[in-house]
């Protein structure tokens, strides 16, 4: 509207190809923040939760949640009122619904996360920044077979290398799962440009899915155009998909394109689930 507030927003299944138009209860104060998340898993419910956080104040650094239910179309306005540091940098438009609780991708040593039935929110921690000459310049959060995930692209001198992360399941700890070296994806794809610029990986929506063997996993990669994955189960970089020459996302915009910034961020589609019962 007129005072730059969002009031109404769409939620759509690719599915059905049906639609609802959600409205705001409350509107967020004019230029405040506010993000908004989807709590969906169907293999256990149909139903599903938004959960939007927004400023109480612009600037403070103080929040409230609001959860719209879909199972009783109605919202409870304001749940939980709490506040962050300045120095945790939680990133609210970067979320994960694992396990029945709402996570939140942070830059700092610390995140939260929401427990969606109880709605109550509790610390987590983020790996620690590595020390010594390495730079760390994005991290990418996403979980997979109810596990966490984090990757974090580090550049040191011309190497680039991607750390790949694991939540203990007691949400203790992160542990060091995997290191990739992103020169040897360009050695088997050397037509790749990966890591061409100080401060950016050549890369973008790294996102993590299942394998034959449940405790391993594959890292996806849009990397320079094209999809590709790492399979730790034989330990190789392959090609997913190639869109060939054309329009590709990620062509320049202005002066930046997806090998300048982190553009994307990868969410996971749903099959149509089926429940038949005898009559």
């Amino acid at each position: 509207d007129d005072d730059n507030n969002v009031s109404e927003y769409f939620i759509c299944n690719p599915t059905t190809k049906q639609f609802k138009k959600l409205s705001f209860l409350q509107n967020p104060i004019k230029d405040g923040e506010f993000y908004v998340s989807l709590a969906f898993d169907p293999l256990q419910s149909p139903h599903y939760k938004i959960i939007v956080v927004r400023e109480v104040l612009k600037n403070s650094l103080i929040f409230e949640l609001d959860i719209y239910a879909s199972e009783s179309d109605g919202w409870k306005v304001a749940t939980t009122i709490f506040e962050t540091k300045e120095g945790d940098c939680i990133e609210f438009e970067d979320s994960v619904f694992c396990n029945g609780k709402l996570h939140w991708n942070s830059y700092g040593n610390q995140s939260l996360y929401l427990d969606v039935e109880k709605e109550c929110l509790q610390m987590m921690p983020m790996p620690t920044p590595l020390r010594g000459n390495r730079l760390e310049i994005y991290r990418y959060f996403g979980e997979s077979g109810g596990r966490l995930y984090l990757a974090a692209t580090c550049h040191a001198y011309i190497d680039l290398d991607l750390y790949v992360h694991q939540m203990a399941s007691d949400y203790s700890h992160w542990f060091l799962k995997h290191r990739l070296n992103m020169g040897d994806a360009m050695e088997v794809f050397p037509e790749l440009n990966l890591g061409c610029h100080p401060f950016s990986s050549g890369f973008s929506g790294v996102s993590f899915v299942g394998s034959e063997r449940k405790e391993e996993v594959k890292v996806v990669i849009w990397a320079d155009g094209k999809i590709i994955c790492y399979d730790f189960n034989d330990g190789a970089w392959k090609m997913i998909h190639d869109p060939g020459p054309g329009l590709k996302i990620g062509t320049p915009i202005e002066y930046f394109n997806h090998l300048h910034e982190q553009r994307f961020i990868p969410y996971k589609y749903f099959e149509s689930v089926y429940v038949f019962e005898d009559m």
